[in-house]
């Protein structure tokens, strides 16, 4: 799977997000902008990441802990959040078709 910038300005590293589809666990992360397309997170520990403007469009995020992430302007059009957990998550500007 290849991780590249949104084109936008990108405040992620690529060794966190390498870090994040093999362990699946990146809490707290600052993942602004990051491209995470059709990622297979399924169950993943995202708790208190910052997400803003990332693209998490046909990401598999079922069961992933998401509390108290920052998913301001993120695309989670088609992403599979199926009993993810979404407590304090700050979705302004989100896109969720």
């Amino acid at each position: 799977m290849s991780i590249a910038p949104t084109g936008r300005a990108s405040a992620f590293s690529p060794e966190k997000v390498d870090s994040l589809i093999k362990h699946k666990s990146c809490s707290g992360c600052d993942l602004t902008n990051a491209d995470l397309r059709q990622a297979d997170l399924a169950g993943a520990d995202l708790r208190s990441a910052d997400l803003s403007g990332a693209n998490l469009s046909g990401a598999n995020l079922s069961g992933a802990s998401l509390g108290k992430a920052r998913l301001i302007g993120a695309d989670l059009s088609e992403a599979d959040l199926s009993n993810a957990l979404l407590y304090f998550a700050y979705l302004r500007d989100a896109y969720l078709r």
